[in-house]
This record gives structure tokens, sequence and C-alpha cells, in this order.
């Protein structure tokens, strides 16, 4: 029986040798090798008219005052 890394090799049918996992792997590391979750990058772009960075489709506070004010 010869040993490579984590993996056994033993002799399989019809001769040939198989790979076969020297230790089970457990559930948290199956599961963090399942996983495919990222952390999104928010979406920013320059507002000209307030002249700073701001979130897409999202109102700054003093836009919001003037536009409730407008329509009262």
């Amino acid at each position: 029986m010869l040993m490579l890394h984590r993996f056994k090799l033993f002799l399989g049918k019809k001769g040939t040798y198989m790979a076969v996992p020297a230790r089970r792997t457990s559930k948290s590391k199956k599961n963090k090798r399942r996983t495919h979750y990222k952390l999104a990058a928010p979406t920013i772009h320059f507002d000209e008219s307030a002249g700073e960075y701001r979130r897409s489709h999202h109102m700054d506070l003093k836009a919001y005052r003037d536009r409730a004010a407008a329509k009262t």
C-alpha cells in the first residue's frame, strides 16, 4: 500500500490502482467547499448635483427633504 498525501492507493479490480481518501471529509469541510457565497461590491457612482459619491438608487437626505417640500 503506497501513501500519497491524503490518499491511499489500493489494488482494485483488473489489477489497477485506485486513489482512496485516507480520512473522511468532515461536514464542515464539505460544506465550505460547496459554497459559492461572495461579498458583492456596493454600486457607487458620483452624484454631480451633490458633488459626492453615493449608492445607486438611494437618495441623500437633502434631496429627499427638497422633494418632500416641493410636493406640499
